[in-house]
């Protein structure tokens, strides 16, 4: 949950046209072994940001790319993952 004032950092800092970073993902296999959930992984220091995307984002949408612009601005680890069926994870929707 994002308070207001992230809500406005937010709003303020999206810059469509920022290259994050666009390496391969990383894997990691589902507990059923149906697929694989793609994520990407900021190393920084603790506590750090983990992006719960909304229902059916993904981990390349523009709030999850401006948080890790603003984590990696400052320094602080951040992950971002795709749910099983959607962007670049694998299996299906469920």
């Amino acid at each position: 949950l994002l308070c207001q004032n992230c809500l406005g950092l937010l709003n303020n800092h999206v810059d469509t046209t920022m290259t994050v970073r666009n390496e391969k993902p990383s894997w990691l296999p589902s507990s059923d072994g149906s697929g694989q959930i793609a994520y990407r992984y900021l190393e920084g220091s603790s506590p750090g940001v983990l992006v719960c995307n909304g229902f059916q984002s993904t981990m390349s949408g523009t709030k999850a790319l401006a948080l890790e612009q603003h984590c990696r601005e400052r320094g602080v680890s951040f992950c971002r993952f795709d749910y099983r069926g959607h962007g670049s994870s694998t299996g299906e929707f469920a």
